[in-house]
């Protein structure tokens, strides 16, 4: 049997037909209800496209969507559960993904909301900070990322004080819908006056993370989340600078599925019971306008923050 999936050519997101993904020992088969788009697959729909390259890829890794299958070995779930993934989930009908990374959906929640692995990279960032109650935390940079883990550490871990930090104003409209109590645009940062616990990162633009090493107090926690992909990654930071202040630094990101699935459940009660609302994130596209999608993220489309694909 075949499915419809979307590949990225050197045109754009083409739909194709490809056969469904055959399981094996310890994974599920789900039929996708939703699947968001990461700034990940942004920037290869922007290199490839814009370079004409030949290259060909099936992208997507943020799905949800209804079990249909389980293959050996597989426990805690039945047919018929809607579960949201910490990895897993291409832009296409039907994905493949290893049980232990799933988690289940709870009843009556929309899912095209969920983005899982999203929301836990998020949850996992805003964890890894260690924002400890009452600490005065900095996040530059108000995407989707940006915004949720200010959401996060108010909400979850108790931050005192939340400075917002982004050059456009609707997102920093935005950020203090979600918990930021004062935001700001990076050229009216008082660098001289303005010093906080923590600072979180999120933008993946040098001037960022050189700015964010300046805002944090002395012996301070600077967290990197940022996708830091361009000038091929190579970063030119003030190492006196982070000597002097004895800076911890952590990365936000996150590579062991597990852990992220782990920071996704505690999160989720927040999110299920309304106190966090995702629906002011996401922007809701059906999957046959996956090319629309990214064309408009790419773009910069005002409001949009978060896409979603529903099938």
């Amino acid at each position: 049997m075949s499915m419809k999936i979307a590949k990225l050519t050197k045109n754009g997101m083409e739909i194709v037909e490809k056969e469904i993904p055959v399981m094996g020992s310890g994974e599920v088969l789900i039929k996708s209800a939703a699947c968001g788009i990461c700034e990940g697959d942004v920037y290869h729909y922007k290199r490839v496209t814009k370079s004409g390259s030949n290259e060909e890829l099936f992208l997507g890794h943020e799905g949800t969507g209804t079990i249909v299958a389980m293959g050996e070995g597989v426990t805690g779930f039945v047919e018929g559960d809607m579960v949201t993934t910490s990895l897993g989930g291409a832009y296409g009908e039907y994905f493949v993904t290893l049980a232990e990374r799933l988690t289940k959906v709870p009843e009556g929640f929309s899912p095209e909301h969920i983005v899982g692995e999203a929301v836990s990279c998020c949850a996992y960032s805003a964890r890894n900070a260690r924002v400890r109650n009452g600490d005065r935390v900095a996040v530059i940079g108000c995407g989707f990322m940006g915004i949720l883990i200010i959401a996060f550490v108010k909400k979850i871990y108790g931050a005192g004080e939340v400075l917002a930090v982004d050059p456009i104003g609707w997102r920093r409209e935005l950020a203090e819908c979600y918990g930021a109590d004062r935001s700001t645009s990076p050229e009216d940062i008082n660098l001289q006056k303005d010093y906080f616990d923590v600072v979180i990162e999120a933008t993946g633009v040098s001037s960022a993370l050189n700015t964010a090493a300046e805002m944090v107090i002395t012996q301070g926690r600077l967290t990197i989340v940022g996708f830091h992909q361009s000038e091929g990654g190579q970063r030119c930071v003030d190492m006196k600078l982070w000597n002097l202040k004895a800076l911890e630094v952590t990365s936000g990101h996150c590579k062991r599925p597990l852990w992220k699935k782990d920071a996704l459940q505690k999160a989720l009660p927040y999110i299920v019971s309304g106190e966090i609302d995702l629906k002011g994130l996401v922007t809701i596209y059906k999957f046959d306008d996956i090319d629309k999608a990214f064309k408009e993220i790419a773009d910069g489309r005002k409001g949009l923050l978060k896409a979603s694909l529903v099938f």
